[in-house]
Order: structure tokens, then C-alpha cells, then sequence
């Protein structure tokens, strides 16, 4: 491990710095507006961005007439943030598709058309004329299967969100 992801763990070690990094995913914030928002004193919020700035995730933004100093994450800061939230929107997007796609073949295979009842009577028949293997077949209910698997990945994928929510990997 280099030196310079030993000091992003280190920085990241402490609740108000990812808090911290988390606010200024919002925007760009000065010490006093960051101290409002997590109720801490002023001082401790500037003691934190300082180690989050010689960690490389904030930097410090002064602007020439203006008396505010304000704090913002650079690009490595911001890729600390939006790994969390790709992985949040893949899993709940591959959810909802499994979900949609689960409801669908579940009404496609409900649905009783003229076509289901013909097969039903031929495989009556073929019975009868010892050909059941055949005709059991070619009426197996495959969009009954693919929405009992398709419920069951949107099932894994709700226990999966549920467990990065235990483990504070994402934000909801």
C-alpha cells in the first residue's frame, strides 16, 4: 500500500471527516457553514479539513477580494464519493429491471389464451397415444421460471442494499 492511500484511510478514519467529504459532495462550504451543519465548533472542522486537504481529497479555495474562505474536494475526494453511488445505482437499477421483467413474465404466463388451451388438449392426447414426453415438453411454463429467477435476483439485490445500508457503504 503507497503512502498516499495510507493517508486516505487515516483521513477517512473519522466520522465527521467523511461527514465532511460527504457535505462538500453538495457543493463548495466554508468552515463556519460546515461547523453549522454537524453542529461542531469551528475549530474542529478546520483541524479535519486540514487533514482531509494533506490527504489530497479537499482543497482549500481562496478567492482574491472576498474575505470567505471556501473548502471543495478535488477529483480524488469526488471519486471517494461517487464509487459509493455507482454501486448503489447498479444494484438498484439491475433490482428494478429484474423486478419489471419478473412481473412481466409472470403476467405473460398467467394470461390464458386460446394457444395455452390447444397445447393443454394436445398434450391430453398425446398421453393417450403414449407420446408424453414430447408434449410435456414443448409446454413447459419457461416465463414461469424466468419470473420466479427474475423475483428471485431482485430478492438478492434488495438483501444486498439492505446489507451496504448495515455496513454504512451507501447513503439512501
Amino acid at each position: 500500500m503507497s503512502n498516499e492511500d495510507e493517508e486516505v484511510l487515516k483521513a477517512l478514519v473519522s466520522d465527521t471527516r467523511r461527514d465532511i467529504v460527504k457535505r462538500l459532495s453538495d457543493g463548495d462550504r466554508t468552515p463556519s457553514d460546515l461547523s453549522k451543519m454537524l453542529d461542531k465548533s469551528k475549530s474542529t472542522v478546520v483541524e479535519h479539513l486540514d487533514k482531509l486537504i494533506k490527504a489530497g481529497l479537499v482543497e482549500k479555495i481562496e478567492r482574491p477580494g472576498r474575505k470567505w474562505v471556501f473548502y471543495s474536494l478535488t477529483r480524488k475526494g469526488e471519486s471517494y464519493v461517487s464509487q459509493k453511488s455507482k454501486k448503489l445505482i447498479i444494484i438498484l437499477s439491475s433490482v428494478f429491471i429484474s423486478l419489471l421483467g419478473g412481473v412481466f413474465s409472470l403476467f405473460k404466463h398467467m394470461s390464458v389464451t386460446p394457444q395455452k388451451a390447444n397445447v393443454e388438449r394436445q398434450l391430453m392426447e398425446a398421453v393417450t397415444e403414449g407420446a408424453a414426453m414430447d408434449a410435456m415438453t414443448s409446454s413447459t411454463p419457461w416465463f414461469l421460471y424466468l419470473s420466479i429467477g427474475l423475483f428471485s435476483l431482485s430478492l438478492i439485490g434488495i438483501f444486498v442494499i439492505i446489507l451496504m445500508k448495515r455496513k454504512r457503504m451507501v447513503e439512501i
